[in-house]
Parts: structure tokens; sequence; C-alpha cells
């Protein structure tokens, strides 16, 4: 399963600004039945988690596949279709062969 997480604070105007999108995306991908999830923490709050994923600037949003991470999403991307596209194509993790 995949996941699409914002890292963002509540005293964050940026973090602020892209929520409702973010929200509405997550509603359009639960109705369209598209597989992967999208998640919220408060980096205020969750410091070492944001810490563990290397979470420098607000918003930060950060792909994972089961579990593991896969890459950094370009949050200047912000409409609800951008988010919507992005889950329904997300990237592919680079094997070692690869790098």
């Amino acid at each position: 399963e995949s996941a699409l997480v914002m890292f963002y604070a509540p005293w964050c105007k940026f973090s602020q600004e892209l929520k409702p999108a973010f929200a509405a995306a997550a509603l359009r991908l639960y109705s369209e039945q598209v597989p992967g999830k999208l998640a919220a923490v408060d980096a205020s709050e969750e410091k070492t988690l944001a810490s563990k994923w290397k979470v420098n600037s607000l918003p930060a949003l950060k792909f994972f596949r089961r579990g593991k991470f896969v890459s950094d999403y370009d949050k200047r991307k912000n409409t609800v279709e951008d988010l919507v596209a992005y889950l329904k194509s997300p990237p592919v993790a680079a094997t070692k062969t690869e790098l």
C-alpha cells in the first residue's frame, strides 16, 4: 500500500493553504477507489517522526510504499487534480541495480 504524507504545522501559513486541497484529494481518492492513502502529521507535535524523515521545511510531502520512503513530492503541484494524479500514477522506487 502507498501513502502520501503531509508534514505540516498549525502555525504555518503554507501548510494551512495546502490542507483544503489535501483533504479534498483524500475524499476524491476514496470515492474513486484509488489505491493508496493520504495522511497528515503535525510536525510541531511529532518532532521525532519529522526528524526521522528529514522534514526541513513545511509543508513537506513524502511518498511511501509499504512503509518505505520512495520520494519527496513537489509541493508546488498543490491542486486537488495534481495530488490525485500523483496517487493514480505514483513513482516507482529505484532498485540497487538501477542506481
